[in-house]
């Protein structure tokens, strides 16, 4: 092979790895983008409607204690009143979620185990409001104040987070593949920056011999 046919055979081999390379960066682009659409679409609207129930029930314990400060019948009936719509929303919230954002089978088992906590503590919590029409006041100071209301609205806290830490970790997941996506890019970007030099040198010296 003479030095014209080398030069021919490089200039070919730093052409083909360009167009290798490009079409290799533009099937990463499109991997990026279908995982940030994923973090878009699923993980931060997850994590949103997870923190609507979060709210929801932090509203449930304010309308609880509203109702055990109140010495007027009027302000106890707000308070049960605020209580129900807190129970329709809490199962509104939950009904969306589980048919617009639930990840996969592991979130939906943390969304069930949701509902057994938020079951429990409705339990304990007409316990709570029957004690407290009868006047044990003792009964209801120990609910709560570390009691089983208290217990029960604390396992449901803990329960919300569960779903959230395991989609923020998704989230985390899908960040972390972009970041390695990008350094993959960067190397391919410089391989093909020394592939288009090797073929203008190849240009250049073929011209040169001509």
């Amino acid at each position: 092979m003479n030095i014209t046919q080398r030069l021919l055979a490089t200039l070919l081999l730093a052409l083909f790895a360009i167009l290798a390379l490009g079409i290799g960066g533009i099937w990463q682009l499109r991997a990026s983008q279908d995982r940030f659409s994923y973090l878009n679409d699923n993980t931060l609207v997850s994590v949103r409607t997870l923190d609507d129930l979060w709210t929801n029930v932090n509203g449930m314990r304010v309308s609880l204690y509203a109702y055990a400060l109140s010495d007027e019948a009027s302000g106890r009936a707000e308070a049960v009143a605020a209580l129900a719509k807190a129970d329709q929303a809490f199962d509104t919230i939950a009904a969306t979620y589980e048919r617009n954002d639930i990840s996969d089978e592991k979130d939906r088992a943390l969304l069930e185990a949701d509902r057994a906590a938020v079951k429990r503590y409705r339990v304990e919590r007409e316990r709570f409001l029957e004690k407290s029409a009868a006047g044990d006041a003792e009964t209801v100071r120990g609910m709560l104040l570390g009691g089983s209301l208290f217990k029960a609205a604390t396992a449901l806290g803990t329960a919300i987070n569960e779903p959230v830490a395991y989609n923020a970790a998704l989230g985390e997941q899908v960040v972390e593949h972009n970041r390695k996506a990008y350094d993959l890019n960067e190397i391919r970007i410089a391989v093909k920056n020394v592939s288009e030099r090797t073929a203008c040198e190849g240009r250049m010296r073929q011209k040169s011999n001509d």
